[in-house]
């Protein structure tokens, strides 16, 4: 069977530093690629019966949770690499 989409899971973080006069905002980015819900899940201690219920993308406890196409690299030849 041939992958055709994988999960990609984002949460952003924003951490807040403040002076007399200015406020700096820092935003940092988290990304994971995953190849099963499942196993997203169970790495990160998430119910899989729960998530995998909701319409995805869905933001569940800080992340955003997507479903993206899978795209194998080809050759010339039109074998994949």
């Amino acid at each position: 069977m041939q992958r055709q989409s994988i999960i990609v899971l984002i949460k952003k973080s924003f951490n807040e530093t403040k002076s007399e006069e200015i406020t700096e905002v820092e935003v940092t980015e988290q990304v994971e690629a995953w190849g099963s819900l499942k196993e997203a899940c169970q790495k990160h201690g998430w119910s899989y019966n729960t998530v995998s219920r909701k319409k995805l993308p869905v933001q569940y406890k800080d992340w955003l949770i997507h479903r993206c196409p899978f795209r194998a690299l080809y050759s010339q030849e039109g074998r994949e690499k």
